[in-house]
């Protein structure tokens, strides 16, 4: 994904996977588990991950021993990441 220009603000392009990984990871505090939980390869988790925070241009986890923690953006980001998903979920719940 890149960045768009609208005016002299860019466009963030962030999508609901990138943002349910995300949250796993922080859940899980790795990539295994998260992708366990998620039905997808660690690779795929990490390459979210990895494109998530290329988007924002913000580092979100930072790796103490075998542990992933979340950086003070990842902190800030977190809450926003589930109210996201949480309108996501009410939204896909009101269709079905």
């Amino acid at each position: 994904m890149c960045s768009a220009e609208i005016g002299n603000q860019p466009e963030i392009l962030v999508n609901v996977v990138q943002l349910q990984y995300f949250i796993k990871v922080f859940d899980y505090q790795n990539y295994s588990d998260a992708a366990t939980i998620l039905s997808v390869s660690p690779q795929a988790v990490s390459k979210g991950i990895r494109a998530l925070e290329s988007e924002l241009g913000l580092k979100l986890f930072e790796k103490r021993g075998s542990i992933l923690h979340l950086t003070n953006y990842g902190e800030e980001i977190l809450p926003i990441a589930l109210d996201v998903l949480a309108s996501v979920e009410g939204v896909s719940a009101g269709i079905i």
